[in-house]
């Protein structure tokens, strides 16, 4: 059964009560809806009309199934969700769109969208990576970054991506966010107890070699997405290649600088964005294969 409540911000809304816990629509616009019971566990609960509706809850949202297929609350067809549950997923498609609403990429004057949506696709393309945790964080790679550059509070936003979407997915973000840089465009980082203030493409080298393994290769996809983007700017296409060139030297090394673990699914990522870069862009980078990995 339903009743209606004031909430925090003030709007009334309707509350159903369901083995004796409430839930209620968290956002009317986007159909996410607060409730304790755990994912994948299907309900039948009552509208203010009497009319029962079977639900399955999936990580603080509900999706109505109807003859087979997923609903939101909104009752839009969750395309997302037909083939099995990204809940995180879906939540961070809506966090995006919201995010980037009404932007342009600076390189392209493309909506935002577009790119995040290339480095989603990117990732969709590798069964290494086509997980909940690895699309949500495809999805916000730079939310945090593009959120403080607004004014958001950094910790306050840490904070709300945890609850929303777990240690996993903040902490990949947290890898792929870059640092502000200082009032002389350099940025500052910290090798062997030693500080220095560098430009972008050595802070980006810098960042490569200390990110995760699943981390690393969303920035490859990320960088490969940031090609997509370049159109005819050289200063960023020879900066994305200087970081190519950076990784196919160091994955050789016995003494190398990188940190993560480096896969058969880096090195094709590698592989593919340097074809992008010798075939849109002249530009070649010397490697060989790698010699762990057969193709």
């Amino acid at each position: 059964m339903s009743k209606k409540i004031r909430c925090h911000d003030g709007e009334e809304r309707e509350v159903y009560t369901f083995k004796g816990e409430e839930y209620y629509p968290e956002d009317k616009k986007g159909g996410f809806w607060r409730h304790a019971h755990e994912n994948g566990e299907i309900l039948k609960v009552e509208d203010e009309k009497g009319v029962k509706h079977e639900v399955r809850y999936y990580r603080k949202q509900f999706v109505y199934l109807l003859k087979g297929i997923y609903y939101n609350a909104e009752n839009h067809l969750a395309t997302a969700m037909i083939a099995k549950p990204l809940p995180y997923t879906y939540l961070a498609h809506t966090v995006a769109q919201r995010a980037y609403k009404n932007e342009k990429r600076n390189t392209t004057g493309l909506p935002y969208m577009v790119h995040t949506m290339n480095v989603y696709t990117e990732c969709q393309s590798y069964r290494y990576s086509n997980t909940d945790v690895m699309l949500a964080t495809a999805l916000l790679h730079d939310y945090l970054e593009d959120a403080v550059a607004k004014g958001a509070d950094r910790e306050a936003t840490i904070i709300w991506m945890e609850e929303e979407f777990g240690h996993d997915i903040t902490k990949l973000v947290l890898e792929l966010t870059s640092d502000e840089k200082g009032s002389d465009g350099l940025y500052e980082i910290t090798i062997g107890g030693e500080t220095k203030r560098v430009k972008k493409v050595d802070y980006i080298n810098y960042k490569l070699s200390i990110m995760s393994e699943f981390a690393l290769f969303l920035k490859i996809l990320d960088l490969t997405a940031n090609l997509y983007d370049a159109n005819t700017l050289h200063r960023l296409v020879n900066r994305i290649a200087n970081n190519v060139r950076f990784l196919v030297t160091e994955r050789e090394k016995e003494d190398t600088k990188i940190e993560a673990n480096w896969t058969r699914y880096h090195e094709r990522a590698l592989i593919r964005i340097i074809f992008i870069l010798e075939d849109q862009y002249d530009i070649i980078i010397e490697r060989q294969l790698h010699k762990r990995f057969k193709f």
